[in-house]
């Protein structure tokens, strides 16, 4: 197994492009490559009573051709769910949005909320390859 972070684009880069994304389990947190290469995506976990450093997984997407481009994206949102909502002090989304056939898609969005900054943030993504 090899773990990567959220802050190491390229390597992110690496493990997608030219890869087809043939499965994604919301539920196991999963994507499947056509290679059968599996990617967990596990967001971060503050580890506090409180909800600061904590992220969820709010999607992920199939992709159907062969991806050519990658981008990872953390942006700050505007919170709409109201300030009862756990992301309501310092909310970000990260998005691994990738390039194929010409259209891009968000594989995998991943929100939550920074709060004091000493919990953490983003995600990470456990790849386990495949067996000979």
């Amino acid at each position: 197994m090899t773990t990567i972070d959220h802050w190491e684009k390229q390597k992110i880069a690496d493990l997608l492009v030219g890869r087809r994304i043939v499965a994604a389990d919301k539920e196991e947190q999963t994507l499947t490559l056509d290679d059968g290469m599996v990617v967990r995506v596990e967001p971060n976990e503050g580890g506090c009573a409180c909800s600061a450093g904590d992220y969820e997984l709010a999607s992920l997407a199939t992709v159907d051709n062969a991806i050519t481009s990658v981008d990872v994206l953390d942006e700050a949102f505007a919170d709409t769910r109201g300030s009862d909502y756990q992301y309501a002090e310092d909310p970000h989304r990260y998005r691994i949005s990738v390039y194929a056939g010409g259209v891009a898609t968000d594989v995998a969005v991943i929100e939550g909320d920074d709060g004091n900054g000493y919990y953490g943030t983003g995600f990470a993504l456990v790849v386990t390859e495949v067996q000979p």
